[in-house]
C-alpha cells in the first residue's frame, strides 16, 4: 500500500493511500470544488442533510471521496467501486443552477460493497462549481447573479421607460393648459418576462463545469464496463 498526495502544495493539502496495485487516472482540479451532498428527511423523524467539500479521486478500481481540510465534522473517506455501480446520472437541476454548477449521484447495484452512506439507491449527490464560469464572472451563485443583474437591468429601463413617458405627459399637459397628466408605472410584469427569457438563453454548454462532469461522466462510464467484464 502506498500513499499519494492531493492537490500537494495547496492550503487544503491531502493525501489518499492506495490499494496495492491500484493507480490514479483523475483528479477533479483545484478550481473546480466539488461538493458532497446527502438530502434529509424522514417519514418519522427529521434527518438533516448533509453537505461537505471533497476532493474527487478517480482510480482504475473506484472514485474516491477526500473530506477537504480542517473537516471539522470528522467526514469520512468514502469509495465507490466501479463493481457496485450501475450508473451515473445527471441529477436534475434548473438552468439558473446549471450556470454555476454541474450534479450528479452515483447509482448503486443492489447489494454493492462501497463504502458509501446509501439514500434511496444513490451514495449521494455531487456537485461541481467551477471558478470560471460565464466569463470568469460567474461562480458558486451564479444563476441568482445573473439572474439579479437581468432584473435589475429590466427594472432600470422600465423606469426609465415610465419616466420619460410622464414627463413627456406633464410637459404636453403645461403646453396645453391641462389640469392633469398621465403618471405612467413600470411595466414590472414585462421586466419579469424579459429577465426570464433573458436567463432562458444562456448557452451554458461550454462551461468549465459541465466539461468536468462529462469528462468524470466518461471515466466512471469505462471504469462500470471493465469492471462488468465488457
Amino acid at each position: 500500500m502506498k500513499t499519494v498526495k492531493i492537490q500537494e502544495g495547496t492550503k487544503k493539502e491531502t493525501s489518499l493511500e492506495l490499494e496495492d496495485g491500484e493507480g490514479v487516472i483523475f483528479v477533479v482540479p483545484i478550481e473546480n470544488n466539488v461538493m458532497r451532498f446527502i438530502a434529509g428527511g424522514c417519514l418519522f423523524f427529521i434527518k438533516p442533510s448533509k453537505v461537505w467539500y471533497v476532493n474527487l479521486v478517480i482510480t482504475d478500481k473506484r472514485v474516491v471521496t477526500i473530506p477537504v481540510p480542517p473537516n471539522k465534522k470528522n467526514y469520512k473517506v468514502e469509495s465507490y467501486y466501479f463493481k457496485d455501480m450501475d450508473d451515473i446520472e445527471e441529477r436534475r437541476q434548473s438552468n439558473e443552477e446549471a450556470m454555476s454548477q454541474a450534479k450528479f449521484g452515483f447509482k448503486m447495484k443492489q447489494g454493492g460493497t462501497s463504502t458509501f452512506e446509501n439514500d434511496g439507491g444513490y451514495s449521494g449527490d455531487f456537485t461541481i462549481i467551477g471558478k470560471r464560469t460565464i466569463g470568469k464572472f460567474v461562480k458558486g451563485i451564479g444563476g441568482g447573479i445573473v439572474k439579479g443583474l437581468s432584473d435589475q437591468f429590466d427594472q432600470s429601463a422600465s423606469m426609465m421607460t415610465s419616466y420619460a413617458k410622464t414627463m413627456e405627459s406633464k410637459s404636453h399637459a403645461e403646453a396645453t393648459g391641462a389640469a392633469t397628466y398621465t403618471e405612467y408605472s413600470p411595466n414590472y410584469a414585462a421586466m419579469g418576462k424579459a429577465a426570464k427569457a433573458r436567463i432562458d438563453t444562456i448557452d451554458t454548454s461550454n462551461l468549465d463545469h459541465i466539461i468536468m462532469r462529462d469528462c468524470i461522466f466518461h471515466l466512471v462510464y469505462a471504469g462500470i464496463e471493465v469492471a462488468n467484464g465488457k
